[in-house]
């Protein structure tokens, strides 16, 4: 005769057309949570969109994206452990006031076009370039991040390196600091 509400709840969400909107609602709430624990730089990003499991992530600077992006494995696992359920499938970061450039947390990359080259050449040219590169590396709090960075703008990064497990870029083979952090808190619990 009577229902329990969890019983009902589901089917009744469904038929409201409610379900995306509390989906979304679940994502943006997770990743406010998380944001708390950011670095300083980091921590402005907000989210923007979600939709068919893609969470858009707008964040103020160019440094900001580049932590984000480096962190992307383990913040698609947090939301979806904080959410309680596989959420988010993919993120796809973006510098505030600028287009989508076409990369996603995946790697996936649009292709260039030729104003976009003409861009790119333009700043390599640029003199004072190595200097501004310097400071947004001086933002990044992650030590090993900082090097591989430093090391990058330097030169002296040899063939480029993926993570065994994410696939993030790394400066050695094996697994990023991500990954090893991950993998040794899962081994003390």
């Amino acid at each position: 005769m009577f229902k329990s509400l969890k019983d009902i709840l589901p089917g009744t969400i469904e038929e409201l057309g409610i379900s995306e909107p509390l989906m979304r609602a679940a994502v943006f709430a997770a990743w406010r949570a998380i944001a708390a624990g950011l670095p300083a730089h980091a921590r402005a990003a907000r989210p923007i969109r979600f939709h068919r499991g893609v969470l858009v992530i707008e964040a103020p600077s160019s440094a900001a994206v580049h932590e984000l992006h480096m962190r992307a494995p383990q913040l698609t696992r947090d939301l979806n452990s904080r959410t309680g359920r596989p959420l988010v499938t993919d993120l796809d970061f973006r510098m505030r006031g600028r287009r989508p450039t076409g990369r996603a947390a995946t790697g996936g990359v649009s292709q260039p076009t030729p104003e976009t080259a003409s861009r790119r050449a333009a700043l390599l040219d640029d003199p004072e370039r190595e200097q501004r590169l310097r400071q947004a590396i001086d933002l990044i709090e992650d030590p090993r991040v900082r090097e591989q960075a430093l090391a990058r703008l330097a030169g002296k990064e040899q063939q480029a390196q993926r993570c065994e497990q994410c696939g993030a870029h790394i400066s050695a083979p094996g697994v990023c600091p991500l990954c090893q952090a991950d993998e040794e808190r899962q081994s003390t619990d």
